[in-house]
């Protein structure tokens, strides 16, 4: 008979119980580099805000405890900062994810970008004359 556990990792999600409770964290592979877009990317700024966006709100899901949160949040503005972002604009923008989203009421766009494609506010335009 093999002996039952209480801690398993599916993915990038660990999973446990404590006491009488399920709780999950994120999990990251010690060997995954986790190399962010660099600065100097011909990426659109709106496609920088969205890898921000994305991460803080997986790890507010992921996470449980608030410590957590906070851990691996904190390790995600570390590796930013590692790769060559500025502090002054990371800030606003996490701030502006932790204090207006509502993951369940959030619609994302995604769009390919080629710096020689249209520019994001046609883009824009033609999404709301159709949606």
């Amino acid at each position: 008979m093999k002996n039952l556990t209480t801690t398993t990792t599916f993915f990038y999600l660990q999973i446990f119980i404590q006491g009488n409770k399920i709780k999950t964290k994120t999990f990251q592979k010690p060997m995954n580099l986790l190399l962010y877009i660099p600065p100097i990317s011909v990426h659109p700024h709106s496609g920088f805000k969205g890898l921000i966006c994305g991460e803080i709100l997986h790890y507010w899901i992921q996470n449980t405890e608030e410590k957590d949160y906070i851990n691996v949040a904190s390790l995600f503005i570390q590796r930013l900062l590692q790769r060559g972002h500025c502090l002054t604009l990371v800030q606003p923008l996490i701030k502006s994810v932790v204090t207006s989203s509502n993951p369940d009421e959030t619609l994302y766009k995604h769009w390919k970008h080629h710096p020689n494609d249209i520019g994001k506010r046609t883009m824009q335009s033609i999404y709301d004359k159709t949606f």
